[in-house]
């Protein structure tokens, strides 16, 4: 598993704004410079079962150094299409999630 991510230069952030009330959705594409990186850190696991009983199958956290770059990179944009005070301190949990349950193991 990589140790470090590296941004792509290229990376494109877009504000749109979507249904009736407008709620901002933020497009980010070309994010890292070799996305499989990412794909590496997923396969590394650890997996463990869902701490939501309604998530259907095991997650994996995102790797630490991946989230730090993100919310370095993203920030502004997170401050911006949401409208945050300007002085915001950002925290993210993210997590890389398998369904492997069957439908019919599922509820609402």
């Amino acid at each position: 598993m990589p140790s470090s991510f590296q941004l792509n230069p290229a990376a494109q952030v877009t504000l749109r704004h979507i249904g009736r009330e407008g709620c901002p959705l933020l497009v980010i594409d070309d994010f890292l410079l070799d996305p499989e990186d990412l794909v590496d850190a997923a396969a590394a696991g650890p997996w463990s079962p869902a701490d939501n009983a309604n998530y259907p199958g095991p997650n994996a956290d995102l790797p630490g150094v991946y989230v730090e770059l993100m919310l370095a990179a993203l920030s502004r944009s997170f401050t911006r299409a949401f409208q945050f005070p300007a002085d915001t301190r950002f925290a993210l949990r993210g997590f890389f999630g398998l369904t492997t349950r069957g439908l019919e193991d599922l509820g609402p």
